[in-house]
């Protein structure tokens, strides 16, 4: 109980040196809540990133020219659509029926009405869950389940008198591009009967988008071109990579399935082989970032031993002040290890209520919650101590009687 109110009395004899010994410890912990704090920042934008920046990815040409209207082996789309690589796939697919005109006594050809098939009704950008009625259940619903039947434009469904509900007789045929790529085929799969699920009108601009006069399940396409042992095709496809920080990963898995990079000098082409990916921007802000993460981590090992040369001149400088009362301690029988005691707690008394101080305050101010405080205080507060340690210990190495005789 002596040495500690001799503790407590000595930071009251000395209060003002005392003070400062607890500024410079809250000053030196504010610090480090500010370097913790900014590592913390940034490796929060760094896991934000890939929401903030998605890396997309699209199905070309090898030469890159050509987005749609490809010729995509369905094998590639099963492939995609079973990876874990990628999230949010969208892909199209198409047939066409040929109708007689609904313009009367036009002559001619049957028109040639393109129904356009999707997984997913955010891959016709012309439309909107709010430009779709259907007869019963959900626009979700029926893109994805691969439910049978079409979505007809308003327009079509007035000029040949048909209604949401309706059963409608559709010459179906496949689209095949033949020996000639670029030259389109049309082969006939069957008369098929077909039930309107619904009705569509196109809500905005679509600049130079050409409109399909039907929609569908690009599942229901699949099946029913299973079901004639036809393979599928689809003609566009894009997707979003699910980790953007394994983008190494990605592509080598993308070029096991059969996908190439894009390669400008490559002849045009409708074979649907290629495969852009939009990472340019996300690598570069993550690499920013990475880089200024590496290099703040790196001078971890510098700040704490600051810390602790901070915590060796504190103590020494307090220490140096009192030689001359500890002298008189040990004159009067207090062992050097009791004085190397009561100087090394005082040190970590003043040192814990600058962090106290700081702990409270800045887990008010800042981000940092109080346990990731505390954490930061009890690194601190080791390192100050092994400084204040080495300093109590050096200068507890002198001769009493040289100091007493100095002293009168």
């Amino acid at each position: 109980m002596f040495y500690i109110n001799l503790v407590f009395r000595n930071i009251r004899k000395q209060s003002y040196k005392s003070l400062l010994t607890a500024l410079i410890c809250a000053l030196m912990v504010l610090f480090m809540f500010i370097y913790i704090g900014n590592i913390s920042i940034i490796k929060k934008q760094l896991d934000r990133l890939p929401a903030a920046l998605p890396v997309s990815a699209q199905v070309s040409d090898h030469c890159g020219t050509q987005a749609v209207g490809l010729l995509i082996d369905g094998s590639l789309i099963e492939q995609l659509r079973v990876s874990e690589s990628i999230k949010d796939l969208l892909y199209t697919t198409r047939l066409v029926a040929m109708i007689a005109s609904a313009i009367p006594d036009e002559e001619g050809d049957d028109e040639m009405i393109v129904i356009a098939g999707a997984n997913d009704l955010a891959a016709f950008p012309f439309l909107s869950g709010d430009d779709i009625t259907l007869t019963s259940g959900s626009v979700q619903d029926f893109m994805s389940e691969r439910q049978a039947g079409v979505i007809v434009e308003e327009t079509f469904l007035h000029n040949n008198n048909l209604n949401p509900g309706d059963y409608m007789t559709l010459p179906l045929y496949y689209i095949d591009f033949g020996e000639i790529e670029v030259l389109l085929q049309y082969n006939k799969i069957s008369d098929i009967d077909v039930l309107i699920a619904g009705s569509f009108t196109p809500s905005e601009a679509t600049g130079s988008i050409v409109i399909p006069a039907m929609i569908c399940s690009a599942g229901w396409i699949e099946e029913l071109l299973r079901a004639n042992d036809l393979p599928f095709y689809a003609d566009s496809a894009s997707f979003f990579v699910r980790d953007p920080f394994q983008l190494n990963e990605f592509k080598a898995e993308m070029n096991q399935i059969g996908f190439l990079s894009v390669s400008p000098q490559a002849p045009p082409s409708m074979n649907g082989i290629g495969l852009s990916v939009n990472d340019k921007t996300f690598i570069s802000s993550a690499g920013s970032m990475q880089k200024n993460l590496l290099i703040m981590r790196a001078f971890m090992p510098f700040i704490f031993l600051l810390i602790i040369l901070v915590g060796y001149i504190a103590s020494y400088l307090m220490t140096l002040s009192k030689r001359t009362e500890v002298a008189m301690m040990r004159g009067v029988g207090v062992s050097q290890k009791m004085c190397t005691v009561v100087l090394t707690v005082e040190s970590a008394i003043l040192a814990l209520f600058g962090c106290l101080i700081v702990v409270i305050v800045a887990s008010l101010l800042t981000d940092i919650g109080l346990t990731d405080g505390i954490v930061i205080s009890v690194a601190y507060y080791g390192g100050y101590m092994i400084g204040s340690a080495i300093a109590v210990v050096t200068l507890g190495r002198f001769s009493v009687m040289e100091v007493l005789t100095k002293a009168e």
